[in-house]
């Protein structure tokens, strides 16, 4: 088999029937301290997963810093970036400038999230780029598919999503 390059039509390499708007997404992870995380705790308005394929590459880490920053402006959504990266990873990754209600977690244990939305890479059991918002019960009410994989995504249709849904 080949080597496995994120470049393409994301779409080539991942399920077609994946997560829609309207569908309700219920997962847990693991936290940063190895304890377990699942959604259905935490209580906001509306959440934004911000779905990375690894904390260590330049992109993924321009998006997890750009939300950590910018969602701030928005006080009813809280931010949730899940990658397949271990803990340790993430946090190192993170701990000079992560917001403290800014949840970090990793899919790499039980693969739950990646699993019931479909988005993993084929070949390589990644998680994708992708945002997803949920509101209080957990329904997507938007999802962007990042393609190809290197682009970050529209922070500003998330914004604007954000701030007509405030």
């Amino acid at each position: 088999m080949g080597a496995f390059k994120l470049e393409g039509n994301v779409f080539d390499h991942i399920k077609q029937d994946i997560i829609k708007v309207g569908d309700k997404l219920e997962f847990k992870a693991t936290n940063g301290d190895m304890t377990d995380f699942n959604i259905n705790d935490v209580k906001s308005d509306y959440k934004v997963i911000s779905v990375i394929p690894s904390i260590d590459t330049s992109v993924c880490y321009t998006q997890t810093v750009k939300f950590n920053k910018d969602i701030k402006d928005y006080p009813h959504a809280r931010l949730i970036t899940i990658s397949r990266d271990l803990p340790f990873a993430q946090e190192r990754s993170c701990e000079s400038f992560r917001d403290k209600d800014h949840c970090l977690v990793s899919d790499y244990n039980y693969r739950d999230f990646g699993n019931k939305t479909g988005l993993v890479f084929n070949a390589t059991q990644i998680l994708p780029r992708a945002v997803l918002i949920l509101d209080k019960d957990n329904i997507v009410q938007y999802i962007e598919v990042v393609n190809p994989v290197g682009n970050e995504p529209d922070y500003n249709k998330v914004y604007e999503f954000l701030k007509n849904h405030a």
